[in-house]
């Protein structure tokens, strides 16, 4: 007997990052224009600065791109 037990998942934390930030986004946790830095973005994840470097990089090519290009997102 074979049981499927379904596949895992390899998940960078950019990805975690970017999905997190996306979700937050649409649901109003963080709002247009909202004052941020990457690095209170990384408290708030509890990462590194360099995965929301890397999610906001990404997003640009993605629906986030209006959110990821305001300069409100300092380094």
């Amino acid at each position: 007997m074979t049981a499927d037990l379904g596949q895992i998942e390899s998940v960078t934390i950019q990805l975690q990052v970017y999905n997190r930030l996306r979700e937050a986004l649409f649901t109003g946790k963080l709002l247009p224009g909202e004052s941020l830095t990457i690095r209170n973005l990384a408290a708030m994840l509890g990462t590194s600065p360099m995965p929301v470097r890397e999610a906001l990089a990404a997003a640009r090519g993605g629906a986030c791109a209006d959110a990821a290009a305001e300069p409100h997102l300092l380094a």
